[in-house]
């Protein structure tokens, strides 16, 4: 799924300065700002000029524009936003953000949340018209709900006190999942009060490895046996505060 098109890098990510030197940068600097324990293979390749970085599905890899040139602070944020597709996608087009009744388009906790701030010109009004300026993108429900997932994400690791106060309810659903807080009001550190954590050690390729063997095999085989690692109880814990099934639900992206 491909990184949209926003106003710039916000909050903690715009911290980040100079140009930015490739995905691995930047998957490094998202790793660092969000903390979520994401192995995955990052390739600098070519794509059209509108797209640049995309999380490949088919593969389980991120997919960064080689021929983009962009500011750290906006390929971190960008990145961060992949990451979290990565996070949803459990396999095989299943997606936990598919089947969470909060992202139900017409009653939805989060989405009638979004909508009504969206709908009402708020503060988050032009970063969010992708997914949700319909004229222009035209997206399918279950992609829309993807994109918001993941959108809402890197909004609570750029901006959580102001997601807090424009989108309170989509605030609680992360702050439940992350517990992000500052350390001090007049400083900009910050700390989690859950933290999912991985270790660095595996190359990209031994990776890349055990991702191919693990999708392709049954996709609810393949959640159960993933479920102890970091990234497993993350994704379990998705689920519960989701309210959506372990093993997710089939997405017509």
């Amino acid at each position: 799924m491909d990184a949209g098109a926003g106003s710039g890098a916000m909050g903690r990510f715009a911290l980040l300065q100079g140009e930015s030197a490739g995905g691995r940068q930047a998957y490094e600097d998202a790793l660092r700002l969000t903390g979520l324990p994401i192995e995955i293979k990052v390739v600098d390749i070519s794509l059209p000029k509108y797209i640049p970085m995309r999380y490949n599905l088919d593969d389980n890899r991120i997919e960064v524009n080689s021929s983009r040139k962009s500011e750290r602070a906006l390929a971190a944020q960008e990145m961060a936003e992949e990451l979290f597709h990565a996070t949803d996608h459990l396999g095989n087009g299943y997606t936990l953000s598919a089947a969470s009744p909060l992202f139900d388009m017409k009653n939805g906790l989060l989405m009638l949340e979004l909508t009504q701030h969206y709908n009402h010109q708020g503060y988050f009004k032009e970063f969010f018209d992708y997914p949700l300026d319909s004229f222009y993108y035209g997206f399918k429900p279950d992609r829309i709900k993807a994109e918001v997932f993941a959108r809402l994400g890197v909004l609570y690791f750029a901006h959580p006190e102001v997601l807090k106060r424009e989108l309170p309810q989509a605030y609680e659903v992360y702050h439940e999942l992350f517990g992000l807080s500052a350390t001090d009001p007049l400083n900009t550190g910050y700390v989690r009060s859950k933290i999912w954590t991985t270790s660095r050690g595996a190359s990209q390729d031994g990776m890349q490895s055990q991702t191919k063997q693990k999708y392709g095999t049954d996709h609810a085989a393949s959640s159960g046996k993933e479920s102890a690692s970091e990234l497993g109880r993350l994704r379990r814990t998705i689920s519960d505060v989701l309210k959506s099934p372990i093993t997710g639900q089939k997405a017509k992206l």
